[in-house]
C-alpha cells in the first residue's frame, strides 16, 4: 500500500516525531513553504485554521543542517 502524501497535524507529528508546535514555529518562521510542505485544509478566513502536511518533504529539510535551512 503507499503512503498518502498530505498527512494530518496529529499524523505528521507522529512521522517526524516533532510536536506541532514545532511544525507550527516552523511554518511561521518561512522554514516550510506553503503547497510544497504543507497546505491549508479548511475554508479560507477561517479563524483557526487547518493543515495537512508533506512528510516527506519536511522530512528532507530536518535532514538538511540548520545553517542551510
Amino acid at each position: 500500500m503507499t503512503e498518502k502524501l498530505w498527512k494530518s497535524t496529529r499524523e505528521a507529528t507522529e512521522d517526524l516525531d516533532i510536536s506541532r508546535w514545532t511544525l507550527a514555529r516552523m511554518r511561521s518562521d518561512g522554514t516550510l513553504q506553503i503547497g510544497t510542505h504543507y497546505r491549508i485544509k479548511s475554508r479560507s478566513g477561517a479563524a483557526r485554521p487547518s493543515y495537512q502536511w508533506n512528510v516527506i518533504a519536511i522530512t528532507r529539510v530536518l535532514n538538511k543542517p540548520l545553517e542551510y535551512r
